[in-house]
């Protein structure tokens, strides 16, 4: 875990109540449980949940009771001694379970929605072709969604998490933008052309798909509806386009422009069709992902040489450096819980996933994978 100074962000949070918590685990007895190796693994996971050696020192207590059928799991608060009890049949699908409980025990001490069962969608070579991969949070549970004899990226997933939508490229030139169902790896062309179609976020309700496709002269943002499937074309422009992204306001959108010369991110609104530049601090800003109030967003900047990931208010009056470390990242989300952030780091021959909390700057490395990943996009 790295850990840096701490800067201010005054961020709404629905739920504010994600101090850091000092949690004591008892696992003596238990150490030969896979299940509960990995629940206490993930749980470590959380940059605001501090693991202490005594249950004096703690706010919670966390202890296991092997059955012969079932393995019970105890989560107590010390301060009042109630204790919540989770029953689990043993199974073999010990890390599905595992996440489940890390998330109810989360949500039990945090009040606040767990992100254990986050999904992430990323792009990495494959035997010599990029292609799609879909991952938990810890890098356990890899899953390979497509098998092009061409590259397959910049996947995006559904709030839902029941479809990928991704560009895929053609050997004679062109892309086209493909749709995965992820429940029987359905794989289906929604918008194909000569130009470079890439797209940049689900709607929130997950019904529609904001991408953008560019044809050497003309960069468009297109909406495509799901159930209709229908396509309208809401903004153009000679400039570059990209990253059109849910901003979880009503009828409003995010995109990156090179209008003036260098990337930077623009709020544009679905009814009146009125643009704002949000980005002013950098000469190259990238990268745009909301925070579910909607009140803020992060965005990555280039300063000397380094990707830096900033977070900004709307109005650029709430602003802060989230990644004051001589490492570069890229590709950062938001979590559900608004308290976190994900992001991705690369090194010449691998990469790693970070989890970052906002309010102390702690950061966590999930997992790393020996290969360069590319797109990471979460929910």
């Amino acid at each position: 875990m790295l850990n840096s100074i701490v800067y201010s962000l005054t961020i709404e949070i629905s739920n504010p109540n994600l101090r850091p918590f000092k949690l004591y685990v008892d696992d003596k007895k238990v150490k030969n449980i896979e299940l509960v190796n990995l629940l206490v693994r993930y749980l470590k996971f959380m940059p605001n949940m501090v693991f202490v050696d005594g249950i004096d020192e703690a706010d919670y207590g966390l202890s296991f009771e092997k059955k012969v059928e079932t393995v019970n799991i105890f989560l107590t608060f010390l301060k009042t001694q109630e204790v919540v009890t989770f029953e689990v049949k043993k199974n073999e699908d010990n890390i599905n379970t595992a996440i489940k409980l890390a998330d109810l025990i989360f949500e039990k001490i945090t009040q606040t929605n767990g992100i254990f069962s986050t999904n992430l969608v990323f792009s990495m070579n494959w035997n010599g072709v990029r292609q799609i991969f879909l991952s938990d949070i810890s890098g356990k549970k890899i899953r390979k969604l497509t098998d092009n004899l061409t590259d397959s990226v910049a996947p995006k997933i559904s709030p839902q998490r029941n479809l990928v939508v991704y560009t895929r490229y053609f050997k004679t030139g062109g892309t086209s933008l493909r749709l995965i169902d992820l429940k029987n790896l359905d794989d289906i062309p929604i918008y194909s052309s000569k130009g470079l179609n890439v797209a940049g976020s689900f709607s929130e309700d997950g019904t529609k798909i904001y991408f953008t496709s560019y044809d050497g002269k003309i960069s468009k943002i297109f909406i495509y509806d799901i159930n209709k499937k229908s396509l309208e074309s809401v903004y153009s422009s000679r400039s570059r386009l990209a990253s059109p992204v849910k901003t979880y306001k009503n009828n409003s959108i995010a995109f990156v422009s090179d209008e003036y010369g260098s990337p930077q991110i623009f709020l544009f609104s679905l009814e009146n069709k009125k643009i704002k530049r949000l980005t002013y601090k950098h000469n190259y800003s990238t990268s745009p992902s909301f925070a579910p109030t909607g009140t803020h967003f992060l965005y990555v900047a280039m300063v000397s040489g380094i990707n830096k990931i900033y977070a900004s208010s709307i109005d650029g009056a709430d602003f802060a450096l989230l990644t004051p470390i001589e490492k570069s990242f890229e590709d950062p989300h938001w979590s559900r819980n608004e308290r976190f952030i994900f992001a991705l780091s690369k090194e010449s021959n691998s990469s790693s996933v970070y989890l970052i909390d906002i309010s102390t700057l702690r950061y966590t490395k999930l997992f790393t994978l020996p290969a360069i990943m590319s797109y990471l996009y979460i929910e």
